[in-house]
This record gives structure tokens, C-alpha cells and sequence, in this order.
């Protein structure tokens, strides 16, 4: 069940035609920058989310909230119990049922690196360099027999992955989180639709080593009041 928390939540955006032909990694995330209307983007203060995750188990209800510039709170109700993920911009913590029982639990380590990079709405490449990713572009690969740049993004010394954007229209088609200990994961993100002015995926298709899991977006609501007091760790 913990693979399913991180399941990555990238929110992007409208697909566009280009007549050019970029060479360097700066002119190809401007092109993407353009693709995913970021302006609209960045003035998207809140955000909810409703999904569910689609496995052999049947359907798992999913309901996630964002409030920038760096607060989430996921929740994922099976059996009856709801499992809580959240950061409140200092503190990342969960309430696990089935493993501690109703009290809230700190997160540290990888767990509190996963949770703070899923609050972080902008994701891996806007203001890159004031976060001090690391971004190379690796060249090109075919992800569903079409062509993509390959782009690599180190978050930290423990945290890399490769995000594949379209070659046509500069959306994030794959991700691939590397992990050597657990093995990779791939995430595909497909079936884009408007929200307001801004296209989100609607689609993720997540492959691990042991699994094979669907994300499918319900709807997805912007502008909500959210408390701060949501996302805080319960005393």
C-alpha cells in the first residue's frame, strides 16, 4: 500500500504544435513552460483532487488536497479505514490504520523527501535552478512508439528521475523514479483534459517491479478555501 502514497501527481498541460526545432535543454522546458500554459498555472492558489486507484483489488478512493506554496494532505480510503499523507510545509506526517493504528506518525528520511517533493505543485523543472535541481538532457527515446526528450532530474544525492516530454507538443508523457534497491518505477500520463484554462492529465498508468496500477482523475477543483489547520499534524 505505501508504493501507492508516492504515486506521482505531475499536473500538465495543454498539448501544442511547434514549427522549431529546439537543440539546448533551456529552449526545450521554455517550449514545455509555453505547453503547460505556466502563467495560468502558477496563479492556481488550491487545488482538490479526486481519483481513484484501479488494481486487482478492485477500486480505491483517493482525495487529495494542494494549497501553495507548499501544503498537501492525501487521503486513500480501502476497507473502510483512511490512510492520511500530508505536509504542511514543515512537518510531513501520516496516520496508517493498518500498521500504528489512528495516532500520527512524523515522517523522516526518504519518506519525508517524497512527501515534501509531492507538495511541491511546480514539480521538477519551474525555478529549477533556485531549487537546485540538477537537469540534463539525456537525448532522445521513443515512449509509445513516439519520440521524446529524455531529461534527467536529480532532486537530491538520493532522489533521480528521468521525465520524458513529447517531441511534438513538449508534454510529460513518462516518468521514470529511480530506485536501485526496490527497482524503478515507471509512470505513463495520458488523457488530458481542460481545467479552466490549464490541461491535466487525467490518466497514470504506474509499473513497478511487482505491480501494475491505475490513477484515474474523477475531477479536479481549483480555488477552494483550505484551512491551514488541514494539513497540520493532529496533537
Amino acid at each position: 500500500m505505501k508504493r501507492l502514497i508516492y504515486i506521482v501527481v505531475i499536473f500538465i498541460l495543454i498539448p501544442f504544435s511547434y514549427h522549431v526545432f529546439p537543440q539546448s535543454l533551456s529552449e526545450i522546458i521554455d517550449l514545455h513552460f509555453d505547453a503547460v500554459k505556466q502563467d495560468a498555472f502558477n496563479k492556481i492558489q488550491t487545488m482538490v483532487i479526486t481519483s481513484e486507484i484501479v488494481q486487482m483489488k478492485g477500486k480505491i478512493p483517493v482525495k487529495t488536497y494542494f494549497k501553495r506554496p507548499d501544503k498537501m494532505r492525501m487521503e486513500i480510503t480501502e476497507n473502510g479505514k483512511t490512510r492520511v499523507t500530508a505536509y504542511d510545509g514543515r512537518i510531513a506526517w501520516c496516520i496508517d490504520p493498518e500498521a500504528t493504528g489512528i495516532a500520527p506518525k512524523e515522517l523522516t528520511g526518504v519518506a519525508l523527501d517524497e512527501t515534501k517533493f509531492m507538495a511541491d505543485l511546480d514539480g521538477y523543472f519551474f525555478c529549477y535552478r533556485e531549487k537546485r535541481h540538477t537537469v540534463t538532457l539525456e537525448g532522445k527515446e521513443k515512449v509509445l512508439n513516439r519520440n521524446a526528450y529524455k531529461i534527467k532530474c536529480k532532486i537530491s544525492p538520493t532522489d533521480s528521475s528521468y521525465v520524458f516530454l513529447d517531441a511534438k507538443n513538449y508534454l510529460i508523457v513518462k516518468i521514470v523514479k529511480l530506485n536501485k534497491q526496490k527497482g524503478d518505477k515507471e509512470t505513463y500520463l495520458s488523457n488530458y483534459k481542460k481545467v479552466g484554462s490549464v490541461n491535466f492529465p487525467f490518466k497514470f498508468e504506474v509499473i513497478t517491479p511487482n505491480s501494475r496500477t491505475f490513477q484515474l482523475i474523477k475531477s479536479i477543483k481549483t480555488g477552494m478555501e483550505l484551512p491551514d489547520s488541514l494539513f497540520a499534524m493532529p496533537k
